[in-house]
């Protein structure tokens, strides 16, 4: 996501498409979206307080976010908090899991954490009613999923993408 800020910064006046979005789009990056999560992933990587078969997962590996913020994941309370931010939308939402303890928990409510508000309110900083395109990256896998938008073209479009 960086590397995308970083082309769009340094190509502005390209003559091509990179000057064409500086111009023309206003674009809104958001390059984490849980970084207490995140940096909980960097102090301690190859910790594994659960066995890794089971959930939720920890190391490098975190799908949640952070709920304690006493740092201490030797407490198998703390490492058991917190809400798979990718359920926690209105859509969807009912997708994941009400067990707290689920690596799949999706909240109490459709976006009952302050980062999924964030994203949300990031989304209509372009503004919302200019809105044409939003993409939310992860880093764990290389599938992308594209929802049909009842566009008759932009569908057409977006099947003809490799799977």
């Amino acid at each position: 996501v960086t590397e995308i800020f970083e082309r769009l910064a340094l190509n502005s006046r390209d003559d091509g498409l990179f000057e064409y979005l500086s111009d023309n789009a206003n674009i809104v990056i958001l390059p984490l979206s849980n970084p207490d999560g995140f940096l909980q992933t960097q102090r301690w990587p190859d910790q594994v307080v659960v066995t890794p078969s089971s959930s939720p997962r920890d190391g490098r590996q975190r799908r949640k976010n952070k709920l304690d913020t006493d740092d201490d994941l030797f407490s198998l309370a703390d490492h058991l908090l917190g809400v798979d931010l990718n359920r926690n939308f209105s859509v969807g939402f009912g997708g994941g899991s009400p067990n707290s303890e689920s690596l799949l928990y999706h909240g109490r409510t459709p976006l009952s954490e302050v980062e999924s508000q964030a994203l949300v309110a990031a989304a209509k900083l372009g503004p919302e009613s200019r809105l044409r395109f939003f993409v939310d990256y992860h880093s764990f896998t290389k599938l992308l999923f594209i929802p049909n938008t009842g566009n008759a073209r932009r569908d057409a479009i977006t099947q003809l993408l490799p799977n």
